[in-house]
């Protein structure tokens, strides 16, 4: 019996290609974010931007800047996913840049692009019979493919990433970002081709779970539950187990630091409270601290000095990564869940970052986290 021959996923959706040695879909009208893979939704006949989604109903069309898109873009159901920017190649200076924020439905955009010259500059809606009028803050380049080598254009050139996503990628690198943009744009390039090779399950893994989320990455419930860790009355913080002179002290509050560590790290997050006021066993605050993944809950970073009830924050926050939403006949996964696979996919990115050559010289560089 023969082998199955891998089938051109061209075959099965009219009107795109495939690129060269990958089963990356590509056509300029139904671009992918090269950082998490997803498509740039509303860009296509496929997609139907309901007015929930649109920045338009909230943001009259024209030049807003780039913080007030990204900030709403951060709460809304799938905005996340419509925002996007373009890192740019200019061969007349032969420099990356990173364009301002936009949005536009498929009846304007049509392939043609239109993106602020200036990073901290949004678009919403532009109108195409206006674009003369405004070459001095917008930009028209021309859609790259994946493999394609911007440095090798004569005109402008760019591809699409998120808006939230290079937010994302930016913290991850910190301010390493600020002045390398052309290496970490390579990185980004070399990751897309990567995941897009045969064979390619990563790829789309990462993808249907940034798709299946209907809500976004950042999630209104963990600054609730950072308020709700605040002592509402001034002095020490109310503790979780109450103690006394009579109190009756399990010998685990006796075992050395590391071992009560190892234990609790081996107990489920639902079960931990229980067994801690079942025995009396108490642990210090930075152990709850260090147990929380200040990395994909990045909201913490910002109270590591505050006076919090750390053992309710981190128990409730590993409660709410591992609980999906179910919607009808499917769940949805959470929105940390997503971006623990989002952050897992940037580690990857900063890996590739390593390996891009600086003018012929293999390039290494220490990132900070």
């Amino acid at each position: 019996m023969s082998p199955l021959k891998p089938v051109d996923p061209a075959t099965l959706y009219p009107g795109y290609e495939t690129l060269p040695g990958t089963l990356h879909l590509w056509r300029p009208e139904n671009p992918l974010c090269q950082i998490c893979n997803g498509w740039i939704q509303g860009f296509g006949k496929a997609y139907s931007l309901k007015p929930s989604v649109l920045l338009e109903q909230r943001l009259s069309w024209g030049f807003h800047s780039a913080w007030d898109m990204e900030e709403m873009n951060l709460w809304y159901a799938k905005t996340w996913q419509t925002v996007y920017r373009m890192i740019l190649y200019d061969p007349a200076t032969r420099e990356y840049r990173l364009s301002g924020t936009c949005q536009e439905p498929p009846e304007i955009h049509a392939g043609d692009y239109l993106v602020p010259h200036r990073w901290y500059e949004g678009v919403v809606w532009f109108p195409r019979e206006l674009k003369a009028e405004f070459t001095d803050r917008l930009a028209n380049p021309v859609m790259l493919r994946a493999n394609e080598d911007p440095e090798k254009m004569d005109r402008l050139v760019g591809y699409t990433v998120h808006a939230l996503c290079w937010k994302m990628l930016e913290k991850h690198l910190g301010r390493y970002l600020e002045y390398d943009v052309q290496n970490v744009s390579r990185a980004v390039r070399l990751r897309f081709l990567k995941m897009h090779s045969l064979p390619h399950p990563r790829a789309f893994e990462l993808t249907n779970l940034i798709s299946a989320d209907t809500r976004t990455l950042a999630t209104r419930a963990v600054p609730l539950l950072i308020k709700k860790a605040t002592p509402r009355r001034k002095g020490p913080p109310q503790i979780l187990i109450e103690t006394s002179d009579r109190a009756v002290y399990s010998r685990l509050n006796y075992l050395p630091l590391e071992l009560q560590y190892l234990i609790m790290d081996r107990i489920p997050p639902e079960d931990a409270l229980r067994i801690q006021r079942a025995l009396r066993w108490s642990l210090p605050d930075a152990y709850w601290r260090s147990r929380i993944n200040s990395k994909v809950v990045f909201e913490v970073r910002s109270c590591s000095q505050l006076t919090l009830n750390w053992q309710y924050l981190c128990l409730k926050l590993e409660e709410l990564e591992a609980k999906d939403t179910v919607r009808r006949l499917y769940s949805l996964p959470s929105s940390l869940k997503i971006r623990a696979a989002l952050f897992k996919h940037l580690d990857l990115i900063k890996e590739d970052l390593a390996e891009v050559p600086l003018d012929g010289i293999p390039y290494q560089v220490e990132l900070s986290g």
